[in-house]
């Protein structure tokens, strides 16, 4: 079946307002074949923008942390950045520090974006977070991809996935979360 939602071009203006974005929303499960059929095309693909931004927002909606917009800088980055780890054959970050960055690999076709941000996301309870005066400071380890997330701060994302369509799904992200002695006001607790 066809995967595409209406694909947008680079330069094109996407509507990142909370009512707009919902329409372009695809049917369950469409941006898992996007990562084999689209690639790195995915991240011109309305409805791939769309369910990133939705599930990012809803996440960090949790944690009071206002709703990103979509960044095409970011996705063009984080397209560099998953066919850099397919060069490997193995996840690796690229360790720009103007750009926060998360890294999900999955069985090309399995797995889509909302299951790259929701295994992010689980940080918090895998291994799980705690609210402590450490982490108020530092944070905590194996859960970055978590504080990345809902990092309040952090006003734009774009997500791509890598070129060969081996699965490799990475969003960047600006300005960049996870910065020392800042963590205690933009990692909120769940209400």
């Amino acid at each position: 079946g066809n995967c595409c939602y209406g694909n947008a071009v680079p330069g094109d203006a996407f509507d990142n307002g909370a009512d707009s974005f919902d329409q372009h929303l695809p049917r369950p499960g469409a941006t898992k074949m996007m990562v084999t059929k689209l690639k790195d095309q995915a991240r011109f693909d309305k409805g791939w923008i769309a369910e990133t931004l939705k599930v990012h927002n809803d996440l960090r909606m949790l944690h009071s942390a206002p709703p990103l917009q979509w960044s095409i800088e970011c996705a063009e980055e984080a397209q560099k950045a998953a066919d850099f780890s397919t060069r490997f054959d193995g996840v690796q970050h690229t360790h720009n520090k103007d750009y926060g960055q998360n890294i999900f690999k999955g069985k090309p076709g399995y797995y889509g974006a909302e299951d790259a941000i929701k295994s992010w996301y689980d940080e918090l309870t895998h291994p799980g977070y705690k609210w402590t005066p450490e982490t108020d400071m530092d944070g905590m380890s194996g859960c970055g991809h978590f504080t990345q997330v809902v990092w309040k701060e952090t006003t734009h994302v774009g997500m791509s996935c890598d070129s060969s369509g081996k699965g490799y799904i990475v969003a960047h992200y600006l300005p960049a979360g996870n910065v020392k002695g800042f963590y205690r006001q933009n990692v909120l607790q769940g209400g």
